[in-house]
């Protein structure tokens, strides 16, 4: 579908948790092409799904300003 983004457009920082000793993936942005990128981390098995969260126009217009 047009407008949906592609993880592999993504560069990622990777820190170690120190209580768990579990990779943890940051995106460097919080947006790619008009949508919000979050990595959500599942507590009970520490699964982390990156999701792509599309954004209204008029947020994006201000997110840009920032």
């Amino acid at each position: 579908r047009k407008g949906l983004s592609n993880v592999k457009d993504l560069e990622f920082d990777i820190e170690v948790d120190a209580e768990t000793g579990k990779a943890i993936m940051k995106p460097k942005v919080n947006a790619l092409n008009g949508q919000k990128v979050e990595v959500v981390i599942d507590p009970q098995t520490g699964e982390q799904t990156i999701r792509f969260i599309p954004q209204k126009h008029r947020q994006q217009s201000q997110q840009q300003l920032i």
